[in-house]
């Protein structure tokens, strides 16, 4: 008896059927020609799923994808350029089906000033990630919008000693503690 038969058994014991169903995914004994005839089922369900999504719904699941990949991003504490405020950016406007131009309007920027944040030329500033926010009806946060251009500045911080020996080149009269 396989061990799964066995399991069945001991919950019918103490379970209706229908509580067993409801409540407990007991995987069936499956020889290689069923689990594939049951994986290629699955296959056309979902791409039948797919190709029947209205609109709506591809942008609901595409953000929602994309505000988890963030999500995770972002508590790895680890920077990559990937996932920087531009590149998270690019790819909504992608998600989106929209042209530059369109999300500029959209959320009330300067076409100019848009292109000069996705190039990575000017910072952007709570105003936008609040836009940003309310154009993805709140499945990206202004917050998440916040973290990603700080996780670059911190990196940049970290990382930039060529500008911190010029800088402080130019500090007088700095406290020093000697041990």
């Amino acid at each position: 008896m396989s061990e799964y038969k066995k399991i069945y058994e001991h919950l019918s014991e103490q379970l209706a059927q229908e509580d067993i169903a409801d409540g407990y995914l007991i995987p069936a004994d499956l020889t290689e020609e069923e689990r594939a005839g049951a994986e290629q089922e699955i296959r056309e369900y979902r791409l039948k799923k797919l190709s029947t999504r209205t609109e709506s719904e591809r942008l609901l699941s595409e953000l929602t994808r994309l505000r988890l990949s963030v999500h995770r991003y972002l508590e790895s504490g680890v920077y990559s350029s990937d996932y920087s405020f531009d590149e998270v950016l690019k790819e909504m406007i992608a998600i989106m089906r929209k042209t530059k131009k369109e999300v500029a309007n959209d959320l009330d920027v300067h076409y100019t000033r848009l292109s000069r944040i996705l190039n990575e030329r000017e910072e952007p500033n709570l105003s936008l990630m609040y836009r940003l926010e309310k154009y993805s009806d709140r499945i990206i946060p202004a917050i998440y919008w916040w973290k990603l251009m700080i996780r670059k500045q911190e990196f940049l911080i970290s990382e930039d000693q060529n500008q911190r020996l010029i800088e402080g080149r130019r500090v007088k009269n700095y406290l020093e503690f000697s041990g």
